[in-house]
């Protein structure tokens, strides 16, 4: 959220994700299967700034 990225992980395998996509938020991110969805970040908003 501080970076103001969605990042979408998928294909997992024993080390971890064989595949993944970032992207600004502001736009629809793919959600692959077994969702196989789109999720609006639009709305999304930066976390705030730590101490405030």
């Amino acid at each position: 959220m501080q970076e103001q990225d969605t990042t979408v992980f998928w294909e997992p395998y024993e080390k971890g994700y064989a595949s993944r996509l970032t992207q600004p938020f502001g736009g629809k991110v793919h959600i692959p299967a077994p969702f196989d969805c789109e999720l609006d970040t639009s709305d999304f908003e930066p976390a705030p700034a730590q101490g405030d």
